[in-house]
C-alpha cells in the first residue's frame, strides 16, 4: 500500500487578520462570487502570489533551462485564458485575484447563462448536473481552459438538460441582471476609501460702487421709518395710559371705602 501522503495547506492566510479595507473587499468577493468561505479566496489569490513569484525567478535566471519554463508557464496562463495570443511575460504581474474568479468552474457556468446566479451555478456543479466535455467535475473553484469552456453543458440525463425546464427559462431572463449585480462596485482595496465630496463655497457677488451707495441711503432711510414709528407707538401708550388712570383712581377709592365699612360694623355690635 505504500505510505499516505501528507495533507499540506494549498493556501496561506493573511498576515494580518483585522484590517478593515481587507476583509470589505474579501465579503464583496464573497458575495458577488457566491463563495462558501474565505478559504476559497485564498487559494485563488496563493496561487497568484506563486504564479508572479515563478515569473520573478525566470526573468532574472539565465539558461535553456530558464527559457523553457517560462515558455511553458505562459502557455499554460494563455490555455486559462488569462493571458491575451500577444501577451508578454510582464502581462503575468498584472494579474489581479478578479481575473482568475472569472475562469472559475462556478463563474463560467453562470455567464454561459446555464444558472440565473452564482449560488445556482455552484448547486448545479456540486449536484452533477453540468459537465465538462465527457467529465463530471464537482468543484466550482475548478479553473476551465479555453478550450474546455467551449464545453460547458448539462449533462444529458439531467432533467435541467430539457429547454422547457422551469430553471432554464428563468436563467434566460434574468441571466443578463444578474450579471450586472455581479460586478464589482469597489476598486481595490489600497483605494477603496468612500471620500465624501466637498461642498463648494458660494460666489461672492460684486456689488458695484454707485449701486452700494444707494443701498446705504435706503438702508438709512428704512432705520428712520422704524424709529419714528417706535416714538410714535410710545406716544401711544402714554395717552391710553393716561386715559385709564381716572378710572382706575375711582375704583380704588370704591375699595377703600367699602373695607372701611367692613370695619366699623363689628364695634357698634358689641356696644
Amino acid at each position: 500500500m505504500g505510505d499516505p501522503k501528507k495533507h499540506r495547506k494549498k493556501y496561506t492566510t493573511p498576515a494580518h487578520p483585522w484590517r478593515k479595507e481587507r476583509l470589505d473587499y474579501e465579503n464583496e468577493l464573497k458575495g458577488i462570487y457566491g463563495l462558501k468561505t474565505k478559504q476559497e479566496i485564498y487559494k485563488m489569490d496563493s496561487f497568484l502570489r506563486r504564479i508572479k513569484s515563478q515569473i520573478k525567478k525566470l526573468s532574472s535566471a539565465h539558461g535553456n533551462q530558464a527559457a523553457k519554463e517560462k515558455e511553458q508557464l505562459v502557455s499554460r496562463l494563455k490555455k486559462l485564458k488569462l493571458l491575451g495570443e500577444d501577451a508578454t511575460t510582464d502581462a503575468i504581474l498584472g494579474l489581479n485575484i478578479e481575473n482568475l474568479m472569472d475562469r472559475r468552474f462556478q463563474s463560467v457556468v453562470f455567464k454561459k447563462g446555464l444558472a440565473t446566479s452564482m449560488t445556482q451555478a455552484r448547486q448545479f456543479i456540486v449536484h452533477e448536473h453540468v459537465l465538462v466535455g465527457d467529465k463530471k467535475i464537482t468543484s466550482p473553484s475548478y479553473l476551465i481552459t479555453e478550450a474546455e469552456e467551449k464545453t460547458v453543458e448539462f449533462d444529458e440525463n439531467s432533467t435541467l438538460s430539457k429547454q422547457d425546464h422551469p430553471e432554464r427559462i428563468a436563467a434566460s431572463k434574468d441571466i443578463k441582471k444578474e450579471i450586472e449585480k455581479s460586478k464589482l462596485k469597489k476598486e481595490p482595496v489600497d483605494e477603496d476609501l468612500d471620500v465624501p465630496e466637498l461642498v463648494q463655497p458660494e460666489e461672492a457677488v460684486v456689488i458695484p460702487l454707485e449701486d452700494a451707495e444707494d443701498i446705504k441711503v435706503a438702508v438709512k432711510d428704512d432705520e428712520e421709518t422704524k424709529s419714528s414709528e417706535t416714538v410714535v407707538s410710545d406716544d401711544k401708550l402714554k395717552s391710553e395710559d393716561a386715559k385709564e388712570s381716572p378710572k382706575e383712581k375711582l375704583k380704588e377709592e370704591a375699595t377703600q371705602s367699602s373695607g372701611a365699612a367692613s370695619n366699623d360694623k363689628p364695634e357698634t355690635e358689641e356696644k
